[in-house]
């Protein structure tokens, strides 16, 4: 691994990072300033990682590096320079700069440290020291990471002590290594035999140690050989392709909780009360008033109507969730004795209704484009249930019930109601239609549901042992968020993403297959529910560079091989009226035209008035699909 001369500071390293191929043998040999390491190219830099620094380095270096594909390196540099331009005019980016310039909880740390509060159970401590080196491959390979020898068992266990948070000094703190990488691809190869197609997308990944000391009322023990602790392997796979790797050390601090007795268990319940008198609400999805005030002006413009007051927005989010109109129909809609027919959309995880649907909302739209590409909701009493998805699945059900009743139903006897859903929106509308259909016996109720984890999805299991999609998840929100995100809002849902190695949100942790095994308690799926799922392969699907989601799947291993993306296809195809979407990724079953025709041919029957609308039977029986193949 060839070094291009480090630019290390006076200051002796107290970590330091070796990288190769897992096909390379590792160089034994301590390494000094300027020293090669075989045949990967690497800048080691003992300072504060910047993405402007990132940017000026790679510009550097870029003709000596990639002097055989420099025409594939465009799209790196467009990811820097949009990186570096943010980073500028946030004052700092999360997840890409040192955290010490952008988190505030940092405030009062030693350096490059968090400071965790009260309830956190993790806390980390970046040293000054990032990896930069250039991926040039003609097939898929696996990328080593681990601390040279260099490095000594005293010197880790001092700096660990020196980082450890304050407050800690007398809990017992179990510690590990992790080492971040981000990936910048300007050209990737969906497979060893297919050339390498221009491209411009950022992949972040983790790699895990073992835990390696744990420390109990301030005093540090050894959880396996010292020389082995301070050399963990850690691997990366790699795909083909011509990228930029930033490999950034973390040591991450873990705090096991003592058990409470009862006094301890009354203690938190007071101080739970104070957090909520004060208005803290840690199960709260910080992103969700913010996207309610842009979303709720953007609907306003595209119904023709005022646009929700603040204190009405403040009132939904105190709630966790807002039924509200999404149709010129919908809008002239009262509850009354007579019957109707009506669209509820459901949608995911972290998202919006504008977002989750957007495959048929123009980004400026009016009262004639709405639902361009999908007349039937702009024709019907389509809805829209913007719900906090940090919440449970039963406080959203509630709210969902609720809001039926006042917006929708009232005092009508019958009626019909679809509900539309994406994602964990599924889940939602699986666990709601019998109690829906307790209430109101006279009306007809339908779910049409879209990559919706029926068996649970371990994706959020995955996140809380430390998933490191910051930037996959950024470009997410962002798209739901539509501008309104900025650079606190992106520092909390950095922190969120790092505290659920600690404690997933509650409404995530409802859908991982064990919550939803419990809560349906060996029932089947729910009468008159129809659902889509897919298999997503890159080999298969679109172009994959023009996807908003693949290469956060292909970056992070895939989190479902057999799924697409988020959830498997066996918890998403299920019942006996399942159909096939593949090949699209968990955000594209909209935007895939088979689907969304199957759609239509399937919802449009159910909105006409003259369609009847027979009492449902509780439920199905089937626990194996038969597959309607798009």
């Amino acid at each position: 691994m060839a070094s291009t001369g480090t630019s290390a500071t006076a200051r002796a390293p107290v970590i330091d990072l070796h990288l190769g191929y897992e096909d390379d043998a590792f160089d034994a040999a301590p390494r000094s300033a300027g020293r090669p390491q075989g045949g990967l190219p690497v800048d080691s830099v003992f300072e504060p990682l910047s993405a402007a620094e990132v940017l000026r380095r790679f510009l550097a270096l870029r003709d000596r590096w990639f002097e055989d594909a420099l025409a594939e390196t465009a799209g790196i540099e467009r990811l820097l320079r949009e990186e570096a331009r943010l980073s500028e005019e946030w004052q700092g980016l999360p997840g890409t700069d040192h955290r010490a310039l952008w988190d505030r909880t940092s405030a009062g740390a030693a350096p490059g440290a968090s400071k965790p509060e009260r309830r956190d159970l993790g806390a980390e401590w970046q040293p000054d020291l990032w990896v930069m080196a250039p991926i040039v491959r003609r097939k898929a390979g696996t990328l080593a990471l681990r601390m040279p020898p260099t490095v000594t068992s005293q010197q880790l266990e001092q700096a660990v002590m020196d980082h450890l948070p304050a407050r800690w000094r007398k809990e017992r703190v179990v510690v590990r290594l992790e080492i971040e990488t981000r990936m910048y691809w300007g050209a990737r190869s969906p497979d060893d035999d297919s050339p390498w197609e221009p491209c411009s997308v950022r992949g972040d990944g983790l790699g895990l140690a073992d835990p390696i000391i744990e420390i109990d009322a301030g005093k540090p023990r050894w959880l396996q050989s010292q020389h082995e602790a301070v050399a963990p392997l850690v691997r990366r796979s790699l795909r083909a392709g011509v990228g930029l790797l930033v490999a950034v050390p973390v040591l991450s601090y873990e705090r096991i909780p003592q058990p409470l007795g009862w006094f301890g268990r009354w203690g938190q319940r007071v101080l739970d009360w104070l957090d909520r008198a004060r208005g803290v609400r840690r199960d709260r999805d910080p992103t969700f008033q913010s996207r309610l005030a842009c979303d709720e002006a953007w609907w306003a413009k595209a119904l023709g109507t005022c646009a929700r007051t603040a204190r009405q927005i403040k009132a939904a989010t105190s709630r966790g969730a807002l039924l509200a109109e999404a149709s010129a129909p919908a809008l002239a809609h009262s509850p009354s004795l007579q019957a109707s027919t009506h669209v509820v959309l459901l949608h995911g995880g972290l998202s919006s209704a504008r977002a989750g649907f957007d495959a048929w909302s123009p980004e400026s739209a009016t009262p004639h484009s709405l639902w361009q590409g999908f007349e039937a909701l702009r024709n019907a009493c389509t809805w829209r249930f913007e719900h906090d998805t940090f919440i449970g699945l039963g406080d959203n059900i509630e709210a969902l019930i609720e809001a039926v009743h006042t917006r929708i139903v009232g005092k009508a006897v019958r009626g019909r109601i679809v509900l539309l859903a994406h994602s964990r929106g599924g889940a939602v509308a699986r666990f709601a239609l019998p109690s829906l259909r307790d209430r109101w016996p006279g009306w007809d109720f339908h779910a049409f549901t879209f990559g919706g984890p029926h068996f649970g999805t371990p994706v959020f299991e995955q996140l809380g042992q430390r998933w490191v999609g910051f930037a996959g998840v950024l470009g997410l929100v962002s798209r739901a968020a539509r501008g309104v995100l900025d650079r606190d809002m992106a520092a909390q849902l950095k922190n969120i993403e790092r505290g659920m190695a600690g404690a997933i949100p509650e409404g995530f942790r409802d859908v991982l297959p064990s919550d939803i095994a419990q809560r349906a308690r060996g029932a089947a799926l729910p009468a008159q529910m129809q659902t889509w799922g897919s298999r997503w392969r890159p080999e298969l699907a679109q172009h994959w560079s023009d996807s908003r989601w693949h290469h956060v799947i292909e970056d992070f291993a895939g989190f479902e091989a057999d799924g697409d993306g988020i959830v498997p296809i066996a918890s998403s195809m299920v019942g006996p009226q399942a159909h096939d979407a593949s090949p699209v990724a968990h955000t594209e079953y909209f935007h895939h035209a088979p689907t969304v025709a199957q759609l239509h041919a399937r919802l449009t029957p159910l909105l006409r008035e003259d369609t009847p609308c027979p009492l449902p039977s509780r439920s199905t029986a089937a626990p194996e699909p038969s597959v309607v193949q798009t």
